[in-house]
């Protein structure tokens, strides 16, 4: 997710990318956060179940109100472990209710576009494919919009003619 983000500085050079820490060591889910100058985005995965998932859920939800001035978006692979612990689905539910959080479930297609705009990404910059990567990454905003990733990508871009 790192390179994808990374990439989109052709477009807009200003993104800035980092991650988040709690005060202590504590486990908490692979995450990016972008920041423009007046946003901010953290996103993260979240694919491990029982009490592994339930320390992270609950640590990740301590950031999210730590720092209310990013926009959360957590995403859960579709395939993976159900969530049906009481206590895991308690800090699921605390986090779907923040105001400045998302749950979204990663589907098989949206996994593909993943995995298929990463591909193009590190072929353009291997110089395996012969492509202008800012036109790339315009092809692939305009054509892909729907896709949840891309749609954060959108505000990140914010109104820049793609």
């Amino acid at each position: 997710m790192e390179k994808i983000f990374e990439s989109f500085k052709v477009i807009k050079p200003d993104i800035k990318l980092d991650f988040l820490a709690l005060d202590r060591p504590k486990k908490i889910p692979d995450h990016l956060v972008i920041q423009t100058a007046n946003l901010g985005y953290a996103i993260s995965f979240l694919y491990d179940g029982g009490n592994a998932f339930f320390s992270r859920m609950t640590n990740w939800n301590e950031l999210v109100v730590k720092n209310y001035h990013l926009n959360f978006y957590l995403y859960r692979d579709a395939r993976g472990y159900q969530v049906s612990g009481e206590r895991s689905l308690a800090e699921l539910d605390k986090f779907k209710n923040l105001d400045n959080a998302e749950y979204i479930v990663f589907t098989k297609d949206e996994r593909i576009i993943f995995e298929l705009v990463y591909q193009i990404i590190v072929d353009i910059q291997n110089q395996d494919l012969e492509v202008n990567l800012n036109r790339a990454l315009s092809v692939v905003l305009k054509r892909y919009s729907h896709h949840s990733l891309l749609k954060i990508a959108h505000k990140v871009i914010g109104n820049i003619e793609i």
